[in-house]
């Protein structure tokens, strides 16, 4: 908890100030964009990020900028930038997903954990998270470990990877 110290000037009726001036001390607790996200919060946030990034397979095509659009609040901009390379392919019509015509899930948030539960572990200095789920693609489970990254607005998904 901080403690902030707030002055508030007071008005009286329309035409007249009353120019009370007075202040107050207010206990707040001030949790920043980049502050370390608990366990239960890491785990919600690739949650968002996943059901948000499986829009992009719900129709054919899409703008290059509704792709970036739609994953911003969620990936670095490296990693989107890769993902529009692995996760689909540009055509005349627009940026189409993979997953729309094959099972490749390369570049893409598992879309269920069966069974198993989700592990989380920071990095030393807390500036990196690792999400650790399974993921059944193809009838074989998948062990697919989501690098969230501490960034200036916030925390981004860095990497995804499947093993």
């Amino acid at each position: 908890m901080k403690k902030i110290i707030c002055l508030v000037i007071a008005y009286g009726l329309v035409f007249t100030p009353l120019s009370i001036l007075f202040s107050c001390t207010v206990e707040a607790k001030i949790v920043s964009a980049s502050s370390v996200l608990s366990r239960q919060q890491a785990i919600d946030f690739v949650k968002k990020a996943q059901k948000n990034q499986w829009t992009l397979t719900e129709k054919d095509y899409f703008s290059l900028s509704k792709v970036k659009s739609t994953m911003n609040p969620y990936f670095t901009s490296a990693y989107i930038n890769e993902f529009v390379n692995v996760g689909g392919k540009n055509t005349k019509s627009g940026w189409i997903s993979n997953l729309r015509d094959t099972d490749d899930v390369t570049g893409y948030l598992p879309y269920d954990t069966p069974g198993k539960e989700m592990t989380v572990s920071y990095s030393k200095d807390k500036k990196k998270i690792y999400v650790t789920g399974y993921a059944n693609s193809e009838g074989d489970i998948y062990k697919v470990t989501t690098t969230l990254v501490k960034t200036k607005v916030g925390w981004r998904i860095e990497a995804i990877k499947w093993l």
